[in-house]
């Protein structure tokens, strides 16, 4: 991620107090839903991306042709919404 202490940020709580820096090694759950935190926020912007990118490619030149679109199957039929996020995608 280009960050060297990346373990150390996802591992320990800073509290600053003043011109005071604590630092406090979290649990091990405490670490692992910073983890979690952590690829969710980094999934959801890959998917907001990926989405732009495939959108852009299905616009018409003029911006207003929306004759394609990619819909999702899922056991309950096609769904299709203005605006699809990851957790959407997730329960498909």
């Amino acid at each position: 991620l280009g960050c060297p202490d990346a373990l150390e940020k996802l591992t320990h709580q800073f509290i600053v107090t003043g011109a005071t820096v604590i630092k406090r090694p979290l649990s091990a759950k405490e670490a692992s839903q910073n983890r979690d935190a952590v690829a969710r926020f980094l999934y959801d912007r890959l998917f907001k991306w990926l989405i732009g990118y495939i959108n852009s490619a299905l616009d018409g030149p003029d911006k207003t042709d929306r004759s394609t679109c990619i819909g999702l199957l899922d056991i309950f039929g096609f769904e299709r919404f203005e605006k699809n996020s990851l957790e959407q995608l997730l329960i498909n």
